[in-house]
């Protein structure tokens, strides 16, 4: 019965506190490390870097996976948000949105298609962990707010 009544606790948790998930991560402060999915190494801008990590992660409650909302304060004031990802591997992910790319590319250099400025709109997708031997998998994707994914569409 204990289980039963923290299961159905834990499935209707809206946000986690960081200081139980990583307080380390909610120490870190000025990190020399790029916000993910943002450096660019043509850029004359100055690189995005992590200042600090936001006190809660926030539950996709409405979603099966259930997946976690990761808020990181950058260097230049802004707060990204990513899809923090356990168990799947982001690797395919990472490859559709290189996949997109060249598509933009392709896009922006024939004339016809440039005069519609068409693009497909791309997400930052970092792997970040992939045991071979414990099989590990975990990853960010850039959140992109007040959408709907396929199956609500369809």
């Amino acid at each position: 019965r204990v289980f039963q009544r923290v299961h159905r606790q834990k499935e209707s948790l809206s946000h986690l506190e960081m200081e139980h998930v990583s307080p380390l991560l909610l120490k870190a402060r000025n990190l020399e490390l790029a916000m993910p999915g943002t450096y660019d190494p043509l850029s004359q801008e100055p690189v995005v870097v992590i200042v600090s990590f936001v006190e809660s992660i926030d539950v996709v409650t409405s979603s099966k996976q259930k997946p976690r909302i990761l808020s990181i304060k950058g260097s230049d004031g802004r707060s990204y948000r990513y899809i923090l990802k356990g168990h799947e591997d982001l690797k395919q992910d990472e490859r559709v949105m290189q996949l997109f790319g060249l598509i933009n590319q392709l896009l922006q250099h024939h004339p016809h298609t440039q005069k519609k400025d068409l693009s497909i709109k791309r997400v930052s997708v970092v792997p970040l962990a992939q045991g071979s031997d414990t099989g590990v998998k975990a990853g960010l994707i850039g959140w992109v707010p007040n959408c709907d994914n396929l199956h609500a569409l369809i």
